[in-house]
């Protein structure tokens, strides 16, 4: 188990490494501006554990799960946010 989720967390770090590279790739392959591919589409790819997760709950019936999901990953995002700009 240890070995798995060592490996997992390697692939998940590579990953979140090469996304920035391939959102700059994305515009100047498309001629979209960087600012726009960023905020569409490497958010859009951030957030979609979140909405698999929330997805995922609501078709169990746990929407209590869902909202708690979404508010949740909302409010760590803003008191990240905070903590960057108090730094």
């Amino acid at each position: 188990a240890y070995l798995l989720y060592a490996a997992n967390a390697v692939l998940i770090v590579a990953a979140a490494t090469w996304l920035p590279h391939l959102g700059d790739r994305i515009s100047e392959a498309t001629g979209l501006g960087n600012t726009f591919v960023g905020s569409v589409f490497i958010a859009l790819s951030t957030s979609l554990p979140e909405l698999v997760i929330t997805i995922g709950a609501i078709r169990i019936g746990a929407i209590d799960l869902a909202f708690g999901n979404i508010f949740g990953s909302n409010l760590f995002n803003i008191g990240i946010l905070a903590l960057d700009d108090l730094l």
